[in-house]
Parts: C-alpha cells; structure tokens; sequence
C-alpha cells in the first residue's frame, strides 16, 4: 500500500512531467501493487549495501510510467544531495544505442550501408589488417578491435582520437569473436560526422533528443546544470578531481565530451521517450524516427552463430540483465556508471535503472546483481499480459 500511495501522490504532483508518457497507479495496466513493492525492495537494498549512493528508477507499460521513485542521494561528497526523479545522470554506454539509431537514420536516408567498410569513410582506418571490418561489425562489437585504449594519455582532439583509431592492432580476426569495443564506437561516432558533416553530439541532438522532446538530454551540460547532475567518480588518474556534470568516460572527456561510446546525460524521463519510442517501432507523439522494420532488425540477434553471444545492432539481446523471467526476445544495454534499460515487447514493458554507482568510486560492482534480481521482480508484478 505504501508503493500504491507514493504512486498516487507523484500522479498528482506531477501528472505532467512525462510528456506524453501519463504516471498511472500500476493496476491500470495490468502491474500488481503489492508485487511490485518487492522490485522496490531489490533497490533499497541495493542501496543498504552501498551498491550505488542513489538511484532514479522508472517502469512503463503500455504507453503509461506505473512505477517512477528516486532513492539515496545523487551527492555524497563533498555534501549530500538527495535524489530526484528529474536528476541528470550521466548514461555513459547506453550512448551507444543513439549511436547505433543515428547510424541506422542513415542507413534509411540511404546515405550508407550496413555492409560499407570504415575506409570506405575514412581509407587511413585500413592500416594494421583492418580494411575489411564494416559498420555492421562495428555495431556488434564483432570487428575484432580493442576493447579500449587509453587516448586520453596522449590525445586532445577529435583529429588526435581518428589517427589513434587508424593506428590501432586488431585483437582479433574481424568477424570471428565478440569484443565488446568502445573504440568501435568512437569509430561510429566519426562516421557519423563524416557523412553529415555535422558534429556528432549536433546529430544526435538534431535528429533524435529533439524530435523526441528529450528537452533534458544534452552532452557538455552547462554548467546551471550542474545542481540537478549525479555526481559520478572522484577522478584520482586523469582530471584529479571529483567528476560531476561533466562525462566521466577519460576518452569521451579528451575529445571535447561527446563521443559514439559515451558521453550523454540524461532523465529517466527522457530516457523512458526512447524506450516507448522503441516499443511503439519507432515512433512517438507522432514523430517517426525509425521505421519498424528498422527497429526489428536492430532488436534481433546480428551476430554470426558461430560467435556465442548475441547482440542486435546497439542491443544486448540476450543478458543477465533480464534476469530469470524476461523472455527470450527482451533486449536492452547498460552503462559503466551505473545506468541501465530493459525492454520486453512481449508485455510492453520497459524499465530504466538509473544510478551513479561509481561515485564516489567504481570499486563496488554489485549494480548488476541488484539490476538482474530488479527485472525478475518487475516481470513478476506483471500479472496480466492481456491488459
């Protein structure tokens, strides 16, 4: 009753903040009350055992947020400040899915090929046995690149981060195994510019954050923004300071802080548009950013079979991020600091998990723990599929 009352409450306080997403009490679309107040329990133990200092947490379903709290403190150090619904995390790798939807905007206006080559673009990037690896390899983490480099030891510019790219030494025969690569994405993110010549945080604001009035999703917030920003690690290796409203990611930081791997900030409010928008296959309020069969074919697995693991383009498709009920067919992505998304269309269902786990530093990693028993819970409190 205590999760049914909070709910009402933050219905009549702010019936409005969600845009066209209304806050409803969870039975109205088929999301048990009393169910649910276990996934609640999940987080405020997650929170107990220090797993994140706060967290903002949201669930939708059928175009209607039944779930929507703030926890802990968005601040620790150097004062505490509670969290709010509207607090602004930085969302780190879940960047990667605007990446990979603005690339997919391409492939729809025609201006690119999933199976284009990166030197088709840039034909320095050939260097070291990489002329063979395309966007869609990029996109599944299956081109044999590094994981990660550390740029901003020796870069300052975007100009600086392409040659380090160029330069790069495979880890792996392209196609043939699953690294998951933030240089992949970096490399997405200066493709993007290359074919647009715009810049990629103007891109991604033009052409998704805007049209789907995300109006509190930005890269580089000013610095106004501050305030309302989770503050993330003390940085003790690259800036020598605490990190708050600015992107943590060093390499993203070293290229001016919008970067294909990192580098967003965003609400949960904001972050639950994209996620309706995915469900609703591409569209919100009237405004298409995808067609559907774009966004199936993004949410289905792209990875050869003979790789183990399953990724769409963007999208973890199979993970431990589901947890035990999720079907097969959910899919999602999550983010180093602490930020996470999960989508089912088999109920239509989303969530978001939305945590600065790394602050005041990463050694805790138990978020996936907690994010895993969250979604089990959450799938357990729907209990009417045909509502």
């Amino acid at each position: 009753m205590r999760l049914l009352s909070a709910l009402l409450i933050l219905f009549l306080l702010t019936p409005c903040s969600l845009g066209a997403l209304s806050v409803v009490v969870p039975e109205k679309v088929g999301v048990s009350s009393e169910r649910l107040s276990y996934a609640d329990q999940v987080i405020e133990e997650g929170l107990k055992k220090n797993s994140y200092p706060g967290a903002v947490v949201m669930a939708g379903r059928h175009g209607h947020i039944f779930f929507a709290k703030a926890y802990g403190h968005k601040v620790v150090t150097p004062e505490k400040i509670p969290t709010e619904i509207e607090t602004i995390y930085d969302i780190a790798s879940l960047t990667k899915l605007f990446t990979a939807t603005g690339i997919m905007i391409l492939v729809e206006r025609g201006k690119i090929l999933l199976n284009d080559t990166v030197t088709t673009y840039y034909p320095r990037f050939a260097k070291n046995g990489k002329s063979k690896i395309t966007i869609a390899q990029l996109l599944t983490h299956t081109s044999g690149l590094p994981a990660w480099q550390a740029l901003y030891k020796t870069v300052e510019s975007k100009e600086a981060a392409l040659e380090e790219l160029f330069n790069l030494k495979l880890d792996a025969k392209p196609g043939e195994t699953y690294i998951y690569s933030d240089l992949g994405y970096m490399m997405l993110g200066f493709i993007i510019e290359k074919v647009t010549k715009l810049t990629y945080d103007e891109f991604i604001t033009q052409e998704i954050l805007i049209p789907l009035k995300m109006n509190d999703s930005m890269f580089n917030p000013p610095p106004e923004l501050k305030e309302r920003c989770a503050a993330t690690e003390i940085d003790n290796v690259y800036r020598k300071r605490l990190i708050w409203g600015e992107a943590h990611d060093e390499n993203a930081a070293a290229i001016g802080g919008a970067s294909g791997h990192a580098g967003l900030f965003s609400t949960a409010s904001d972050v639950a548009r994209f996620c309706q928008m995915i469900l609703n296959y591409g569209e919100l309020d009237g405004v298409r950013i995808l067609s559907p069969l774009t966004v199936l074919l993004m949410t289905q697995n792209q990875v050869p079979y003979r790789i183990d693991v399953k990724r769409g383009y963007g999208w973890y498709i199979s993970s431990t991020l589901r947890g035990d009920i999720f079907p097969l067919g959910s899919f999602g992505h999550t983010g180093f600091t602490g930020t996470s998304i999960w989508i089912d269309p088999v109920s239509d269902s989303f969530s978001i998990v939305l945590t600065n786990r790394i602050h005041p530093n990463r050694d805790n990693t138990t978020v996936n723990v907690i994010r895993s028993k969250f979604h089990s819970s959450l799938a357990a409190a729907i209990v009417d599929l045909f509502n």
